[in-house]
């Protein structure tokens, strides 16, 4: 049986739909996948399971410090050439940069055909940090030289291939999604969970603090706007400090993290989705927010389970929305109760529209067929 190896040094490996539908794909084609990822609280609940997978969680740095990142790589490399070693892996997928430098540096001595999955796209002119930019550099250099490199949409495919100076038949495009048809989904697990009435229509923000604390001011506004018959939630998976005079009784914050088997009720559980990406100053900012399209793991799971989207600006939304009628694109936050009152008025038209999207779009498995099929034909 051939083996595939799949290493994540950074932070919260099979939290994202794209990461399941990998392993997934590649054990249903027969290979057995060894997988490599950093230790993070609560891995066991979300990290995929089952036959032919063997798993092998590291303790090594997975924070956002860049020279700490950097100078963690050593420790990591001897951990994954002592697990590896004696085993012939037909490819090793390296998800992030990090772990595409530990797998490139491997790869000397073992030969092995590595293949980049991009999940954040850096832009080497807008990074500031000196480390920040010899990582960039770094991260270019040898995505270049790989079998294979994966990215979401057609947009980052576009921004990925001017970052990095690569070929478009080098990169395939695998949506953050799952598989499956999609379906009209309705579930009280977070009403029941956090104590919402059942009565209540819940608009979800699902996802990183970091964004639910650079708008949460603007989400009070927008609470102030609405009816008694919503609710915002906002489930950021721990604890939120935020500091505000007076927050609405119609936000409410979700701070345990939910296991991923659960992760479809909490989406089911939402009336509108709140894809919300403001944009900042930081590595990861800039055009990797602008580009964000099928990337956004969270709008993708909203359109599986039928729910319309309400969206930040972003030119691809912008796009998506020219075609499918499954969501609003808003440039103001504080706008979202003016978005809600269009979604409402044709609510089942924004549901059907985002089933199609899905069903024609974002549905894994036939990416996942083009990549099984790539991996056959590589020459050995």
């Amino acid at each position: 049986m051939k083996i595939i190896g799949v290493i994540k040094h950074s932070s919260f490996f099979c939290i994202h739909p794209i990461e399941h539908e990998l392993i997934r794909t590649l054990t249903s084609a027969g290979y057995k996948v060894d997988i490599f990822f950093a230790k993070y609280p609560g891995y066991n609940e979300n990290v995929v399971k089952g036959d032919n997978i063997s798993l092998f969680p590291m303790d090594t740095y997975a924070g956002k410090s860049i020279l700490r990142l950097l100078s963690s790589l050593s420790t990591t490399i001897f951990f994954l050439i002592n697990k590896m070693k004696g085993k012939k892996y037909s490819y090793v997928i390296a998800i992030e940069p990090l772990s595409l430098f530990e797998v490139y540096f491997i790869s000397f001595f073992t030969r092995t055909k590595i293949i980049y999955l991009s999940l954040e796209v850096l832009i080497g002119s807008e990074l500031k940090n000196p480390a920040w930019k010899l990582y960039k550099k770094l991260e270019a250099f040898i995505s270049r030289r790989v079998s294979l490199v994966i990215t979401q949409d057609k947009w980052r495919r576009g921004l990925l291939k001017s970052a990095n100076n690569l070929f478009l038949d080098k990169i395939l495009l695998l949506p953050n999604a799952e598989s499956g048809k999609a379906k009209i989904s309705e579930s009280f697990y977070l009403h029941d969970k956090l104590g919402i009435s059942r009565e209540k229509k819940i608009l979800l923000h699902p996802g990183s603090i970091g964004f639910a604390k650079r708008m949460i001011v603007d989400l009070n506004f927008v609470a102030r706007q609405l009816s008694e018959e919503y609710v915002i939630v906002i489930h950021a998976g721990r604890k939120m400090n935020v500091v505000l005079d007076e927050i609405d009784e119609k936000i409410v914050f979700s701070s345990r993290p939910v296991p991923y088997k659960e992760i479809k009720y909490l989406y089911a559980s939402s009336y509108v989705g709140l894809a919300i990406y403001v944009n900042y100053d930081l590595p990861t900012g800039g055009d990797n927010i602008e580009y964000m399209g099928f990337s956004s793991g969270k709008f993708n799971m909203f359109m599986k389970y039928g729910k319309p989207t309400i969206t930040t600006g972003q030119f691809t939304f912008k796009e998506i929305f020219d075609e499918f009628r499954c969501g609003v694109a808003i440039d103001n936050i504080r706008n979202i109760h003016i978005a809600l009152a269009k979604i409402s008025g044709n609510y089942e038209m924004y549901q059907s529209e985002a089933l199609r999207l899905h069903n024609e779009k974002l549905e894994f498995s036939k990416y996942g067929d083009e990549l099984i099929a790539t991996l056959c034909n590589e020459k050995d």
